[in-house]
């Protein structure tokens, strides 16, 4: 019998700012790309997606999910590595 520990780390081993540049700024940019859509567009849309699956979903906390609902190329942990040691902020 395996025994999964979890728990969520935003704000409790990294910092907020590193969580919400890669949720709010490289997910919709990612998107953005993808899609041909401008940024603030992308990003509202990713936003509406995010508050439809809502905290109380498991979805919500896994980069696998989201990667796969908007159909995003890369591997997710990669995105989160490389941006773990940057400087970064949410603005555009």
């Amino acid at each position: 019998m395996s025994l999964i520990i979890s728990f969520e780390v935003g704000g409790t081993l990294i910092d907020y700012s590193y969580f919400n540049h890669v949720w709010e700024r490289v997910i919709p940019q990612l998107y953005s790309k993808d899609t041909s859509l401008p940024f603030k567009i992308a990003k509202e849309d990713v936003l509406k997606e995010y508050d439809r699956i809502g905290t109380n979903d498991i979805r919500w906390y896994l980069p696998e999910y989201w990667f796969q609902r908007f159909n995003l190329d890369g591997d997710p942990s990669e995105v989160f590595k490389l941006y773990r040691t940057m400087s970064y902020t949410t603005e555009p």
